[in-house]
This record gives C-alpha cells, sequence and structure tokens, in this order.
C-alpha cells in the first residue's frame, strides 16, 4: 500500500505547506482529510482507482457537506420520522445482545457516562473489528477519518462499503449519521434507554 502513500503525501504538503508529512512517517498524516475540507475539488484524486473509492468519497463527501465538521456544530434540524427508530434497529442488527427502547428529548445532551454507554460503544467496535474488510488503499485512512468529527461511528459510516459483504449488514451506520446530521445526539442511559437528544430549535 506504500504507492498511495506517495501518491498521498506530495497532495498534502502541497496543500498544508508548513505542516508537512514527513517522508519518514509510515502512517496517513492524522489531519490529512482536514487539508482537503478547504480543497474538496481535489478529494477525487485521493480516490482515484482505490477499492470502493467512488463510494468511499460519496460518503465522505456527505460527512464534509454538514456545517462545522472538523470544528462542529450544525444548524440544528428535525431529523425525518423514525429516525430515531431506525437508528435503534440497525444497532440491534449490529449488536444482537444490546436490548434497548429508544426515547426522543430536546434539549442539550448529558455528557457520555455509565456503563451502559461503554458497553454500546465497545461493542459496536468490537463487531466492526472482528470482520474482515476488502482490502483498500481507504484503510490507511481510518484515522484521519476519525480525527474529521472525533467519531469513530463516522469513520465507520464512510468504510462501511469494505466491511459491508463480510458482515452481511447493507448499512448500520447510516441511520446514525442522519441523527448526527441533523445536530441530534444519541445517548445510553441506564438501564434500557437509547435517547435521541434534539437541540431545541429557534
Amino acid at each position: 500500500m506504500s504507492a498511495a502513500l506517495d501518491r498521498w503525501r506530495p497532495l498534502f504538503n502541497k496543500l498544508e505547506g508548513s505542516e508537512a508529512w514527513s517522508s519518514d512517517d509510515p502512517e496517513v498524516h492524522p489531519k490529512f482529510l482536514h487539508a482537503f475540507r478547504r480543497h474538496p475539488g481535489l478529494l477525487g484524486e485521493v480516490f482515484r482507482g482505490v477499492v470502493r473509492g467512488d463510494e468511499i468519497l460519496e460518503r465522505l463527501r456527505r460527512i464534509l457537506a454538514v456545517p462545522g465538521v472538523g470544528g462542529r456544530r450544525c444548524v440544528p434540524r428535525r431529523p425525518s420520522s423514525g429516525a430515531d427508530a431506525r437508528g435503534l434497529a440497525a444497532l440491534r442488527d449490529l449488536v444482537p445482545g444490546v436490548r434497548l427502547r429508544a426515547e426522543v428529548a430536546e434539549g442539550e445532551a448529558p455528557e457520555a457516562r455509565g456503563e451502559l454507554e461503554a458497553e454500546v460503544h465497545d461493542g459496536r467496535g468490537d463487531i466492526v473489528r472482528g470482520l474482515k474488510p476488502e482490502e483498500s488503499d481507504v484503510l490507511l485512512l481510518e484515522e484521519p477519518l476519525y480525527q474529521l468529527a472525533c467519531n469513530a461511528d463516522i469513520a465507520h459510516f464512510v468504510l462501511w462499503p469494505l466491511y459491508r459483504r463480510a458482515s452481511g449488514l447493507e448499512d448500520p451506520f447510516a441511520p446514525y449519521v442522519e441523527l448526527w446530521s441533523a445536530g441530534a445526539t444519541v445517548r445510553y442511559e441506564e438501564p434500557d434507554v437509547c435517547r435521541v437528544w434534539i437541540p431545541k430549535l429557534a
């Protein structure tokens, strides 16, 4: 996969200037994708010729289109009807042992905490890590994808085309991204609630 690094490094260094990605560093610079936020037209070059590149690029552009990504926060809006239920159904597909009920609340979400929150997040991560993805240079971008929004679920959504075949699941992170894009925050609250917090709209 070094050929991809050799192609990506000069692209990044041309955009970033002073924050150089050294040729001695074998890992993709964590801010690699941040550099393209102001130059989205050049992203096609990053994904040119890589396995599932077109589909993953489309997903990445969807994330970058959310206002405030990288500094985050989007202008809140109401998620579409049933988005919370779709998100819970997708979670049950991904982590079948989790039994939760969905509730919607309006206002500012509490800080993430508690055993249930950790159990759900760890369970999702364990499921993804246990899958064998299709080989693709795009897998080298996992950390830069996480850094875009400091959110592993967003990175999983973008990379999911590489995991679809191994998982048998079509798109389990898509409902979460729908809620996140609308400014909603999902919290898992003891004993058994998946609560979707929607910002108060003016």
